[in-house]
């Protein structure tokens, strides 16, 4: 996650300094950050497990076969670091935009809308 003050893009413990003056924004930004290194750590474990046969499936030993119970464990591990890591960047962003209201500066998420069209076929619109 990028974070800017203006168009100049800033680092993590300067966005901490500026978060500081509103402790309910720096704690959940805090706790957004944690749920993020949280879900990496789980996703980084999730990655080696599914890893794992796989490398002894392309070693071709014949006296080993491959455990593709770890890769089971590991797609599991992987979606579980998922939404844990969608929450972590909502709290971020939340933060950031209530940061941002105190400021009186509207948050730059574009807003869009998807519909679906099948009039001689099927497709979609995007609208900005």
């Amino acid at each position: 996650m990028n974070f800017y003050e203006g168009e100049n893009k800033i680092s993590v413990s300067d966005y901490r300094d500026l978060l500081s003056s509103d402790k309910s924004n720096l704690s959940k930004s805090d706790s957004g950050m944690g749920d993020l290194k949280t879900s990496q750590i789980i996703s980084a474990i999730g990655g080696g497990l599914i890893g794992w046969p796989i490398g002894q499936s392309l070693a071709n030993n014949p006296f080993r076969k491959p455990a593709w119970w770890m890769a089971g464990v590991g797609a599991g591990a992987i979606l579980i670091a998922i939404p844990i890591s969608t929450g972590g960047y909502k709290k971020m962003r939340d933060a950031s935009g209530n940061y941002n209201e105190g400021l009186g500066i509207i948050d730059s998420i574009p807003k869009y809308e998807i519909q679906f069209v099948g009039q001689d076929g099927v497709g979609f619109v995007l609208i900005f």
